[in-house]
């Protein structure tokens, strides 16, 4: 969920795509979820759900991995479309196989707590994920920024100061500029800032990448 939040988040900000834009981009990635969440059921009889667990959270690893170190500014590059069906595919694969393996295991009189409880479980940790994933993305970024302007001779330290880096945020360039209208910034200064924005903004979608699929290798211990 929290690879669901960052994607279209950088596909809206970084690229500057509109809604309808962002979900017709992210459709080999749904379809490679729908897909693998279907035929996941018929690995059963090849490997047990333990190692097809494993292997899920090990594809989703190494498709935010690829992403991570493929993305820049054009969201159509071949190894970022590749990366996100691997992405979809481990990602279909572990939910078909968490639920199938709940239910199987449960008594038959208790299939419907079951699903329930599941649905609850799955709504609630992904409302976590989307936070933790958003306040680490945005600390990123504003510790990124903080580095860089201060760092960069073309930013002023009274520009630094006019502009609370600590609420920073997710901004297109336009966004920033609109911002950065209502201070004492020059044109270089400006230019400076956008460059230094455009940058930061990668930097943390990269690290945010790395950390989820990270987060996805140490889940392999309780697959």
């Amino acid at each position: 969920t929290a690879a669901n939040f960052l994607i279209p988040l950088y596909m809206q900000v970084v690229q500057g795509l509109s809604g309808i834009q962002t979900s017709f981009s992210i459709i080999p990635y749904t379809i490679s979820i729908f897909l693998a969440s279907t035929f996941v059921a018929y690995l059963y009889k090849i490997a047990p759900p333990r190692v097809i667990g494993s292997i899920g959270f090990v594809v989703v690893a190494a498709a935010l991995t690829l992403i991570a170190f493929t993305v820049r500014g054009e969201w159509g590059q071949f190894f970022i479309v590749v990366g996100l069906v691997l992405l979809g595919i481990g990602q279909g694969s572990i939910v078909a196989l968490v639920f199938n393996t709940l239910l199987s295991a449960a008594p038959k009189q208790l299939a419907g707590d079951v699903g329930a409880w599941r649905g609850l479980v799955h709504n609630l940790s992904g409302s976590v994920g989307i936070a933790v994933a958003s306040a680490f993305a945005v600390g990123i970024l504003a510790s990124t920024l903080q580095m860089s302007a201060e760092q960069h001779p073309e930013i002023s330290d009274q520009l630094i100061s006019e502009v609370n880096i600590n609420d920073a945020d997710f901004l297109t360039n336009s966004q920033l500029e609109e911002v950065l209208a209502g201070t004492s910034a020059s044109e270089e200064e400006t230019t400076a800032a956008i460059s230094i924005n455009e940058d930061a903004r990668l930097l943390s979608l990269k690290i945010s990448l790395l950390g989820l699929a990270g987060l996805a290798l140490l889940a392999i211990g309780g697959a």
